[in-house]
């Protein structure tokens, strides 16, 4: 029996990108596409809609808008409960600024869940869309001692696909999740977040139960990553080093508490030096982002930023 499959993709003011993602799924062969919801959450200046024509070219596809901004956990987890509860056997969490370019993609990430009993999610290799022969993902590691995590093989030249391989992180960009073979409580992310670090959390969580994590360099994607290569916005700034902070206190063991800190230490001086050299008008903005991530994450304060930057 042909395993049942649902993409969940979280939209927020990026109509084009996410029906440029969606094209890419319509074009894969009737049979072979799954399942589609994409959740918009609150967009304000986008409300996303749906190009004509092309609901038409995909299988089938749910549009839930969200009376609220409930981050990238809390756009997705709906998505992952409904897929569990309706007996489907994989969901793929999927970025909107993302370009299906294999169309073996979904089939070859499910095939290698299938074919490793005691995997829970895996990843495709991910390519930059400025080069799509540079790697932005190929495969991810994460340290449960510093709370280092990152990318491996980033920027250089994909090659000849190995076979499947075990990492220890596994990136959100483009998840697939094999249901059947966990709890609810564990397939889902933290809402406690709100944007970045869910992912990280989630491969730790499924780490410490257990499972393993999977890279399919077999199956590729492409990312539309912004080449505006060292500038982070205020707010990305905020929440990398705020979650840190959560990460650490959520899944770290407390001796190793102090090589976390000194990690934060480390990114931190990288965001100032690269503020001060590579920002202008934002500079002050960015500068408020990583004074407040620090004080919001020694409080603990979770969930979306309240205050404005």
């Amino acid at each position: 029996m042909k395993p049942r499959s649902l993409v969940s993709i979280v939209n927020w003011n990026g109509t084009a990108a996410t029906n440029a993602c969606l094209a890419g799924i319509a074009k894969l062969p009737t049979e072979s596409q799954p399942d589609v919801v994409v959740a918009d959450n609150n967009s304000k200046t986008d409300r996303f809609k749906i190009e004509p024509g092309l609901r038409e070219s995909l299988n089938s596809i749910e549009i839930v808008h969200n009376d609220r901004n409930l981050g990238f956990a809390g756009g997705h987890n709906p998505n992952i409960r409904r897929a569990k509860q309706e007996g489907y056997d994989y969901i793929f969490l999927l970025n909107p600024d993302t370009e299906i370019i294999d169309p073996k993609m979904f089939q070859e990430l499910a095939s290698a869940l299938e074919a490793n009993p005691g995997s829970l999610g895996a990843n495709p290799i991910i390519l930059r869309n400025l080069d799509p022969n540079i790697i932005w993902y190929g495969g991810g590691e994460l340290s449960l001692k510093t709370s280092h995590a990152s990318h491996l093989q980033v920027g250089q030249s994909e090659t000849t696909p190995a076979g499947t391989q075990k990492v220890s992180f596994v990136t959100g960009c483009c998840l697939a999740i094999s249901l059947k073979r966990a709890e609810l409580s564990q397939l889902l992310l933290s809402e406690d977040y709100f944007v970045y670090w869910e992912d990280t959390d989630w491969s730790a969580r499924a780490t410490k139960a257990g499972f393993d994590l999977l890279y399919i360099p077999k199956a590729k994607l492409l990312h539309h990553v912004s080449d505006t290569l060292g500038v982070r916005s205020p707010i990305y700034i905020y929440y990398n080093i705020r979650n840190h902070f959560l990460f650490i206190r959520k899944n770290i063991r407390i001796i190793y508490w102090p090589l976390g800190w000194l990690q934060i230490a480390y990114i931190t001086l990288k965001y100032k030096l690269n503020i001060l050299v590579r920002y202008d008008r934002a500079r002050l903005k960015a500068l408020k982002g990583l004074w407040w991530g620090w004080m919001d994450g020694i409080s603990n304060h979770r969930g979306q930023l309240r205050r404005k930057l």
